[in-house]
């Protein structure tokens, strides 16, 4: 009986061991994904640079000025942020959507001097879609200002053209609007999903507007964005800039650019400087698709 429990006992220690031996090895293989995986996952680097100039307009000494300006988003599916300077020192705020907020401090401008602020970025891009937990879907799928949702026009156009499968639902919607809206040129203020159904036009904010519309009334989460499109390092260009939509499908980010009809295409190109997310994120001075703000309204900026 004795040797009967010592063989009992040695079995029992062997399978004990055996399944400590399992937790470890899938533990370190863990450990592997994560350290040589996933920091694999944006193996492209890019680098841009863009400035600002800031003018005191008036002849008297202005102190205390706070400029505010975007850098590139924290991460999205296709990027990555690794690091920022710039010629002057400022504070970094990343909000609940992983936009980074730059804010520089000017303590003096003397009488209608320039101050330039000059920023660099290096990305970590990745040309196919990273998995990334969507937090609060809701907010992806709600009403918002200029995404009117409950609107019975935009609903009835939604409904027109949803099918069984998401991602047939979303290349519609991108068929539809790039066909049936006409590029105005540049609009200095948002005018909204409605306002590019009704009128069939507008710049690319409004094909942007539009589309998450009808994709949000679709049941697709889809959220704005803005930025630039370069295949290359860049000095980014005030001309340049970019709105553009994003769509949850597969656990991932994808890129769709209506007014350019483009879908999930080249989408390590699109350099996401705002997800912009109206009634989520603005704060009075960083309002709808507005990239800077100035504490002064003495003061002028221009993007170089």
């Amino acid at each position: 009986m004795c040797k009967l429990n010592n063989v009992f006992l040695t079995y029992k220690k062997i399978i004990i061991l055996a399944i400590m031996a399992s937790v470890i090895a899938v533990a370190a293989w863990c450990l592997y994904v994560y350290v040589f995986v996933y920091e694999a996952v944006y193996p492209h680097s890019r680098n841009i640079r863009y400035s600002f100039t800031l003018q005191n307009k008036t002849n008297t000494l202005l102190e205390n000025i706070n400029f505010r300006a975007f850098a590139p988003v924290k991460q999205t599916s296709f990027q990555l942020t690794e690091k920022i300077t710039a010629t002057l020192p400022f504070d970094l705020d990343v909000d609940d959507l992983g936009n980074q907020i730059l804010t520089f401090k000017i303590k003096r401008l003397p009488p209608y001097a320039l101050q330039v602020i000059t920023i660099d970025s290096t990305l970590k891009l990745s040309k196919q879609p990273n998995v990334m937990k969507l937090e609060e879907k809701e907010k992806y799928l709600a009403e918002e200002r200029y995404i009117e949702i409950s609107d019975k026009r935009l609903i009835a156009r939604s409904n027109k053209l949803t099918v069984d499968k998401k991602l047939d639902t979303a290349r519609k919607i991108l068929k539809w609007v790039g066909l049936n809206v006409k590029y105005s040129g540049y609009i200095k203020d948002d005018r909204g999903a409605l306002y590019a159904l009704k009128y069939r036009e507008g710049d690319c904010t409004e094909y942007m507007y539009l589309y998450n519309a009808l994709a949000r009334v679709a049941g697709i989460p889809s959220r704005g964005i803005g930025g630039f499109v370069y295949n290359e390092d860049a000095v980014l260009r005030p001309k340049d800039y970019h709105n553009w939509s994003e769509i949850y499908l597969n656990g991932a980010w994808r890129v769709v650019d209506p007014q350019n009809k483009k879908f999930m295409e080249n989408e390590s190109s699109f350099i996401a400087m705002r997800i912009i997310a109206n009634g989520i994120n603005d704060d009075g001075s960083l309002k709808n698709t507005h990239q800077i703000s100035i504490s002064n309204k003495n003061m002028s900026v221009k993007m170089n």
